[in-house]
């Protein structure tokens, strides 16, 4: 069999069962008995009804004005802080496929599959507990932006990052000492260089329009850091963002949540991606594990060098 025809081959002879977690019985431990999300729930549940009742009550009665303050904050109480749960990895280790698994949702997390060898941001995975019924199934994702003073901080950090290798190396006419030098280079001041050409060029919208704006001049001037802060405004402008820096999207299921968001993750080919404007990206929705507690948290696995 060529080597071609196996991806059909393999649709047509996959003996192996797609694994549902739905159907594996749950182990018999305390952390599954106690359903918190339901105890929450009906907590509200109950204090608006004594809220309810409690309408014409005269002001007068101290007992039944302790109840109606004591039902209101009833109603008021916030759950306890959820159990976070890092996956921690390099870049490539399966913490996307993992995270899809546990949720049993493809799609949720991007994969090098997906075009997307790698997602920049921070990723946290939440229990939604507002709305009611209707809200089931959907799916929410809320993008915080960085501040203006880490934007000025991440585009210094970039651009310090760029210049050590790439000025360096055009101002060597001695090309032996240059080869030299980058072979002395630790691996990690390569992939600092890269990752800042990358964000450089996503600013500015390509290569050519970036090194256009770049120079030793430029750069140690500080022109170069107010044009990015400005590209910054200007890309920021169109989206829908509130004053603390967030926007909200919403999609009837997982792959239409993350089809809005995936300029907001990683480079999108055609598209205008803001990946390095993004703080953290929180996406919530109902799910066992979430309802329990937990929020598990993907770290880039660039953070890891």
């Amino acid at each position: 069999m060529a080597i071609a025809e196996f991806p059909g081959y393999l649709k047509t002879h996959n003996v192996v069962a797609k694994y549902d977690p739905s159907k594996e019985p749950k182990l018999p431990h305390p952390w599954w008995e106690f359903e918190k999300a339901k105890v929450d729930k009906q907590l509200r549940e109950f204090a608006q009804l004594v809220l309810k009742v409690f309408v014409n009550v005269p002001n007068d009665d101290k007992e039944l004005d302790h109840l109606q303050r004591t039902a209101n904050t009833l109603s008021k109480v916030k759950p306890s802080n959820p159990v976070r749960v890092a996956l921690v990895g390099a870049q490539g280790a399966g913490k996307s496929l993992m995270t899809n698994a546990l949720f049993s949702c493809d799609g949720l997390s991007l994969t090098g599959a997906d075009g997307a060898a790698c997602t920049s941001a921070v990723i946290r995975y939440a229990h939604f507990s507002d709305g009611g019924d209707e809200d089931v199934g959907k799916f929410y994702a809320r993008i915080k932006f960085l501040n203006a003073k880490k934007r000025e901080e991440m585009i210094k950090e970039h651009a310090r990052s760029f210049h050590y290798l790439h000025d360096e190396e055009d101002d060597s006419d001695d090309e032996d000492a240059t080869h030299a030098r980058k072979r002395g280079l630790e691996e990690s001041e390569r992939r600092a260089k890269d990752t800042a050409e990358d964000i450089f060029v996503t600013l500015f919208g390509s290569v050519e329009k970036f090194l256009d704006c770049w120079s030793l001049k430029t750069y140690k001037s500080g022109e170069f850091a107010k044009i990015c802060e400005m590209k910054c405004g200007m890309a920021t402008a169109k989206l829908d963002i509130n004053s603390e820096g967030i926007a909200q999207f919403i999609g009837t299921n997982q792959k239409e949540l993350i089809a809005k968001i995936k300029p907001f993750l990683t480079k999108v080919k055609g598209e205008v991606c803001l990946w390095p404007l993004v703080d953290n990206v929180k996406i919530s929705f109902r799910h066992e594990l979430l309802e329990q507690g937990i929020e598990l948290v993907d770290v880039p696995g660039k953070l890891h060098y």
